[in-house]
């Protein structure tokens, strides 16, 4: 029981504070334990990896990776019913996952007409339920070729639960969308862009969940070093002694 053991040395640490060897015995002890600990928690974190790999690699083929053509550093997973060519003057709700898991949602809508200014999005279900985005903090308009494009971006988290609403009432089929601005535009989510919700979400948690075990291996592998370290001192330390 390494964790018994840990709290065993510190109550030698704690009970007896004058018994030199004691104590310095104990704290050899327990960097051997915290050692110990941490090669096991690696060993752990690696197994996990590896089976978040499998599972990373077998949604990841369900979607198309797009990069930057200027920077190469993170590129996006979506759908392949989104992607860009495929959805020239349209007005809908793309759904996106950066390599590190970091999921958002951008809203675009585009017309011959005129602008409307939108900042924020709401998805209703069949049921009646609605799910409302709050003001986007990245929102852009452009014009081309005489239609008005604009784009509103929101990060899972900061979206209202647009995003796992929309994955929860995938099975429902298409859905309204109403683009807020200085006035309002309705349209279509299909199907296919519910569905698309779905597969984007549940890669960006595998891919986020992988981040968080990489996290936790480095703090591991620097808690190991630090223990290395501390040896080493102490093994100078008594060899000057013994001089």
């Amino acid at each position: 029981d390494l964790e018994g053991s840990k709290q065993l040395l510190d109550s030698i640490k704690i009970l007896y504070p004058k018994a030199y060897e004691a104590r310095h015995m104990a704290n050899d002890l327990s960097y051997e334990v915290e050692k110990t600990v941490q090669e096991r928690n690696i060993s752990y974190l690696d197994s996990l990896e590896r089976i978040l790999d499998a599972s990373i690699k077998e949604k990841a083929a369900l979607l198309v990776l797009e990069k930057d053509a200027e920077d190469q550093s993170q590129g996006n997973y979506l759908d392949k019913s989104q992607v860009l060519e495929g959805n020239l003057r349209r007005s809908y709700l793309r759904f996106q996952t950066l390599e590190s898991g970091q999921m958002s949602m951008t809203s675009i809508y585009c017309s011959s007409g005129a602008y409307i200014h939108h900042t924020s999005v709401e998805v209703t279900a069949k049921d009646g339920s609605k799910a409302t985005s709050p003001v986007s903090k990245d929102s852009y308009e452009t014009e081309d070729l005489g239609y008005k494009i604009e784009k509103a971006d929101f990060k899972l988290g900061e979206d209202g639960g647009v995003i796992d609403f929309c994955a929860q009432h995938a099975d429902e089929g298409s859905r309204k969308l109403t683009l807020k601005g200085d006035r309002s535009f309705n349209t279509t989510l299909t199907k296919k862009d519910l569905e698309a919700a779905v597969k984007v979400l549940e890669l960006s948690r595998l891919l986020s969940e992988k981040e968080q075990v990489g996290k936790k291996r480095e703090e591991a592998q620097t808690k190991i070093r630090f223990i290395g370290q501390k040896q080493a001192e102490k093994a100078a330390k008594d060899l000057e002694n013994e001089k």
